[in-house]
């Protein structure tokens, strides 16, 4: 499995993490500001090995109290029924140029 920052890596030094450690590792990082933290993945598109789906990300700082809300695109990649690489993407356009199709 493995975690592709794309490019939202300005806030590591890090733009991919791979395997469960690397994604534990990712999470530990990208959660450390926020609480009430959740995430919503919906409008998924078939694109054969891989799905591409919108998601919302909704959360509070955990310094600021300020809520905030982030949508983005992602690319799942599926082998033998299981995702095994996430792709972040700065729009649902991206994510979907990304892998040969457009909305």
């Amino acid at each position: 499995m493995s975690w592709d920052l794309g490019g939202y890596s300005a806030w590591t030094d890090q733009p991919l993490f791979r395997g469960h450690d690397g994604v534990r590792s990712f999470f530990r990082q990208w959660l450390a500001g926020f609480e009430d933290y959740e995430t919503e993945a919906y409008e998924p598109v078939d694109a054969g090995e891989r799905v591409v789906v919108t998601v919302v990300d909704r959360a509070k700082g955990k310094r600021s109290g300020v809520p905030i809300e982030r949508v983005h695109g992602q690319i799942w990649t599926f082998r033998d029924g299981m995702v095994v690489r996430v792709q972040i993407r700065d729009s649902r356009r991206d994510a979907l140029e990304a892998v040969g199709l457009t909305e």
